[in-house]
């Protein structure tokens, strides 16, 4: 569940269950496209290499800066140069096919790479609070997006319905005018022929009403299954926001922690 909390919290996470390519917004304003999932990245910032180890995607990470030494893991990474001063060299060597900036002295080499066709988000560094707000856009959204996905396929499900069914009515009115001309054409037949030829054609109208119950029957059956799912979609959505915020609380504690232990070293030293 923390994976999947952090995952909301990071945006480029998003690339890791979408569909490909992928356009995603950073917080420059500056649209990447991600062709495939990213099996490279580089982070030149410690916020970003810190919650790409949080995310277990350590595996996916070709290089880092000097100033990215949490978890310790990172700091054996590849070097890519410092904070200020990222090696564009160096990162073209790497061949990355996700590049993670932090704004600011890293927006000029951030356009750059866009320009090279290297796929470049850049993140500003951000307080729990900040965090929080955007998980919860980002939740809001995603909630926006699957209800309109599922509400546009159930749309497409009853307009089906409704054709087979229109389908259907063509074909019965189809028949009772064809029944009538026959009726007609027979003039001075039996009254005996006349009721039969009547029994069969009530017989053949009945059982394409009964067709056309069932139809009706499956699309409030339909109706029926969206609303059910609507409302368990909705129930694991706050679900997912009360997870989050106990995540992200105890993500805070352990930075303050961290933060605390810090200056103990420093005044020790």
């Amino acid at each position: 569940m923390r994976n999947k909390i952090l995952a909301v919290l990071l945006p480029v996470s998003l690339v890791f269950c979408a569909d490909f390519p992928v356009t995603l917004t950073d917080d420059a304003g500056l649209a990447a496209v991600i062709p495939a999932v990213p099996g490279r990245i580089i982070s030149m910032a410690p916020s970003n290499t810190e919650i790409l180890f949080a995310l277990g995607l350590e595996g996916k990470v070709a290089g880092v800066s000097s100033f990215c030494d949490f978890p310790a893991a990172a700091k054996k990474k590849e070097k890519i140069g410092d904070f200020m001063a990222p090696n564009l060299e160096k990162i073209l060597f790497l061949k990355p096919d996700l590049v993670l900036a932090g704004g600011g002295v890293q927006k000029d080499l951030a356009l750059k790479l866009s320009a090279l066709n290297i796929p470049t988000l850049t993140f500003y560094p951000k307080n729990i609070n900040e965090l929080l707000k955007d998980a919860e856009e980002r939740l809001q959204e995603e909630r926006e997006k699957t209800w309109l996905r599922t509400l546009r396929s159930k749309e497409d499900e009853i307009n089906s319905l409704k054709v087979e069914i229109n389908l259907q009515d063509s074909k019965l009115r189809s028949v009772l005018e064809k029944k009538q001309s026959e009726l007609k054409e027979m003039g001075d037949s039996s009254d005996r022929a006349i009721r039969e030829k009547s029994e069969l054609i009530n017989k053949e109208k009945e059982g394409i009403l009964e067709a056309l119950a069932g139809k009706e029957k499956e699309i409030a059956a339909l109706k029926e299954s969206y609303l059910d799912r609507e409302k368990y979609f909705l129930n694991k959505v706050e679900e997912v926001e009360m997870d989050g915020k106990l995540a992200l609380a105890k993500f805070d504690q352990e930075l303050k922690e961290r933060e605390k232990n810090l200056w103990v070293e420093r005044e020790e030293w």
